[in-house]
């Protein structure tokens, strides 16, 4: 697959989990069309790498172990969706790595909620105008409640940690992408005129 087009895939599906986490922070909820579309976008970089079977495999494994745990009660059935389509997001091999970050994840944010609800209060009053401070406000009500935690925040932070990294520049020039910059980054002086001086080459100046 041509590094450029996975990392354009990734960036994208990356943007999709961080809406799905942002989502599920603000009314504890996962939009259906959000894992949706990270599945259909996952199942394009797995075809477009030449992984389908095994990536459908990881997917489907997931799927199944996140259904028992909803049946007990231990995730939510958006949370399942999710963590499914990012399980086809990833390269297979990448599987394990991310539910291993995403139980680490969930781990520390239960415990960042649990240690919360010693101090954090119902908000009194009356309800607030803007978005963000009635976001705040349930957001301590939930807290104070004891109420569900935004696992999709956990999901998008184990996503985060295992997300394959950029193309190096190396490998941009190699493709004919952004050589150019690359190569005046490495040699910014070469085109130096003749009457530049050798002191001036020596402090790192630039041409004008």
């Amino acid at each position: 697959m041509n590094p450029l087009f996975g990392f354009a895939l990734g960036l994208f599906s990356l943007g999709l989990v961080l809406a799905a986490a942002w989502h599920d922070l603000l009314a504890r909820t996962v939009p259906n069309r959000l894992p949706a579309l990270l599945a259909l976008v996952g199942l394009a970089r797995l075809v477009a790498g030449g992984e389908v079977w095994a990536g459908l495999a990881a997917g489907a494994l997931v799927f199944a172990a996140g259904a028992w745990c909803w049946r007990r009660g231990w995730l939510g059935g958006g949370d399942v969706k999710l963590l499914a389509a990012c399980a086809l997001s990833v390269p297979p091999h990448l599987v394990p790595g991310l539910l291993a970050a995403i139980a680490i994840a969930g781990a520390g944010l239960a415990l960042v909620y649990l240690a919360a609800r010693r101090w954090v209060r119902p908000a009194g009053g009356a309800r607030p105008a803007g978005l963000l401070a009635r976001a705040l406000r349930a957001e301590r009500w939930r807290i104070a409640r004891g109420g569900p935690l935004p696992y999709a925040v956990a999901i998008a932070i184990g996503v985060l940690a295992v997300l394959p990294p950029a193309p190096p520049p190396a490998r941009l020039a190699e493709l004919g992408m952004g050589a150019a910059p690359i190569a005046l980054w490495q040699a910014p002086h070469r085109d130096e005129g003749p009457g530049r001086s050798a002191a001036g080459k020596r402090r790192g100046g630039t041409p004008a």
